[in-house]
């Protein structure tokens, strides 16, 4: 009895812990809640409600003292927040030989010079200008394009994040931690929308529904029209644009005329928008003459072969200069097919992948970036900037890119013969009319 007695306080006192489960509880996970993993959890004792647990999903785990066990995790995490605190006092206390955004003031062909925005003429930008300095990140280039990163202090926090991230990369893929974006369907899990292709999205049910039934080498032109609706481009589109380097491009034609399977969803946009700019700039009789059809039934037909192809080239997304001056040469043209404010919102979708590919930042300041890029980038972002404004004054409204929001300089006033996609030093500008000049006209305007 006595027995029985003195087991009793230690029971109350003491009570078995109930063993944590793998994951979080169904209910737990479907409200974004955190679960302490217990069964019942504390969440759903208050609420008054069921608590169950999925399956695990893989087996236990042995119990091996070489496994990283809780208290090594935290300490490797502990040990990643102090490397964070140690990159916050770095990039706090930079040296005056460098910018606050971290690099070295360099000019346009990235040598050390006094002035961070020094052009060819060894003139340096106002200060309103030279504070962009404060906003420099890091352009992030790999295979399927760039895309900027922030400014330098949040370059270096992606970084370390990434690899904290990795010592919870076990419970990651358990299921514990969902988004948003995952769970708002029903809770459907990550797996099940990663599955869905970008076409599927709601976003692209217009440019899609004429799309599924449909082979864009259906609607490209005849392999013996290409050498006409080219010729057309580069005498009527590309002389004010000066989006492309006409060379490379003319090689890149001639590299996929006969094997249109060849070419990368990004060339297949361009292509076609390329195709629907050229015939849109010709007379009716001048298509009926060269083409042998009506100028609007070719319009449209390659209206719909560029918008398929964006939406495959997933062109929200992607960070390609292809796709991106695909885009820039469609929303060109058709601005005088559609409405202003259709025009207009989606320059403004147009802008926002400009920058999310890092073109409102000078290429020079990325170390490593050919002058052949650097051009090309700055080509294609003051051909943005004029669609931006000219949209803007179509709606009664401010551009939505101002002088204070880029620091990319103007194209050199260069010919498409003097660059080259192996060349490496910058090229020299020309006193004289050259292929550049019109859109150099036309962005001082």
């Amino acid at each position: 009895m006595s027995d029985s007695v003195g087991a009793s306080p230690r029971a109350d006192l003491a009570p078995a812990r109930p063993a944590l489960q793998l994951r979080s509880c169904s209910r737990c996970r479907r409200r974004k809640v955190r679960c302490d993993r217990r069964s019942p959890c504390l969440n759903c004792t208050r609420n008054l409600t069921e608590c169950v647990f999925p399956a695990s999903g893989r087996a236990t785990r042995c119990d091996d003292t070489g496994a990283p066990t809780p208290k090594r995790k935290q300490a490797h995490l502990l040990s990643r927040l102090r490397n964070l605190e140690s990159v916050v006092d770095v990039l706090t206390a930079q040296p005056q030989g460098q910018t606050e955004s971290g690099f070295p003031e360099s000019d346009g062909a990235g040598r050390v010079s006094q002035g961070i925005g020094s052009d060819s003429c060894g003139t340096t930008l106002d200060d309103e200008t030279a504070g962009l300095g404060k906003e420099f990140g890091r352009l992030v280039i790999d295979e399927n394009g760039s895309v900027y990163i922030g400014n330098q202090f949040w370059a270096a926090v992606r970084d370390e994040i990434n690899q904290i991230k990795q010592v919870f990369d076990d419970d990651d893929r358990d299921g514990d931690t969902y988004s948003a974006e995952s769970s708002f369907l029903n809770g459907s899990s990550p797996r099940h929308l990663a599955g869905q292709g970008r076409e599927e999205s709601l976003l692209f049910l217009l440019w899609q529904s004429r799309a599924q039934y449909v082979h864009l080498k259906d609607l490209r032109a005849f392999p013996s029209q290409v050498p006409i609706i080219w010729q057309t481009y580069i005498e009527r589109v590309d002389r004010y644009s000066k989006i492309l380097h006409v060379p490379t491009f003319a090689k890149r034609i001639q590299d996929f005329q006969d094997d249109f399977s060849r070419m990368t969803p990004g060339i297949k946009a361009l292509m076609f928008a390329i195709t629907m700019s050229a015939v849109n700039s010709m007379s009716n009789e001048d298509v009926k003459m060269k083409l042998h059809a009506e100028k609007s039934d070719l319009v449209a037909r390659y209206r719909t072969g560029t918008e398929i192809a964006l939406a495959r080239a997933d062109f929200i997304n992607s960070t390609e200069l292809d796709v991106i001056q695909a885009f820039s040469i469609f929303l060109d043209t058709v601005q005088t097919m559609e409405s202003p404010k259709y025009v207009w919102s989606m320059t403004g979708l147009l802008a926002r992948v400009a920058v999310s590919a890092g073109l409102h930042r000078d290429g020079s300041n990325f170390p490593g970036m050919s002058p052949f890029n650097i051009e090309m980038r700055r080509r294609l972002w003051w051909n943005i900037l004029f669609i931006d404004v000219r949209s803007g004054v179509d709606q009664i409204s401010e551009a939505s890119l101002h002088d204070e929001m880029f620091d990319t300089k103007l194209p050199t006033n260069v010919n498409d013969s003097d660059l080259d996609p192996c060349m490496k030093v910058p090229p020299v500008a020309k006193n004289e009319i050259t292929d550049t000049t019109p859109i150099l006209v036309r962005s001082e305007l």
